[in-house]
């Protein structure tokens, strides 16, 4: 059974690929993987190693921590309307 985290991280995955609207096949060949290991990532069958989870964070443009974070908003990074990565409360 997967873990809670595991949970979480397949469906931040998830909400990034369909933000960008991309298919299953976009996101496989820009992260260099299989599309059956991305459903499953996002399914939370498999973790993705931590390789895959910085070049995620990368091709997505988005801070890592927001995969770990319940609410991305109380991360201390977060990106704001400029597309620029902040950090804290920074205005």
């Amino acid at each position: 059974m997967p873990s809670a985290q595991a949970k979480l991280v397949g469906k931040r995955l998830k909400e990034w690929r369909q933000d960008r609207h991309w298919r299953l096949i976009d996101a496989s060949r820009r992260l260099h993987v299989s599309i059956p290991t991305i459903s499953q990532w996002e399914h939370a069958l498999r973790f993705p190693s931590g390789e895959h989870l910085f070049r995620m964070a990368k091709v997505y443009r988005k801070p890592l921590c927001h995969l770990f974070c319940t609410d991305p908003a109380q991360c201390p990074y977060f990106v704001q309307g400029d597309g620029k990565t902040h950090h804290g409360d920074t205005e």
